[in-house]
């Protein structure tokens, strides 16, 4: 298990709300299973619930890092694909 920071909850988080905005249902499954791997159930829970959060009010919509991991998703998810199944 790593240490998780809150940078890296909010890019877990806004990653993982941006693959299920786009029901990439396969990546979505890699993607829990990455989370699982990395760090603690209590710590996925947070994840989840913030991705809860995004769908009433996304107060990070606008800001670079999630324009940048929404155009990453939506142009290469296929190496983010091979990223989660070999590693």
């Amino acid at each position: 298990m790593e240490t998780i920071t809150y940078s890296k909850v909010k890019v877990y988080s806004i990653t993982y709300f941006i693959i299920k905005k786009y029901n990439l249902s396969l990546l979505a499954t890699l993607y829990k299973d990455y989370l699982l791997n990395r760090i603690s159930k209590s710590h996925y829970l947070i994840i989840l619930l913030l991705c809860e959060s995004y769908k009433k009010k996304n107060i990070y919509e606008s800001t670079i890092l999630y324009k940048f991991i929404d155009n990453y998703i939506c142009n290469h998810n296929t190496q983010f694909f091979k990223k989660l199944v070999f590693e």
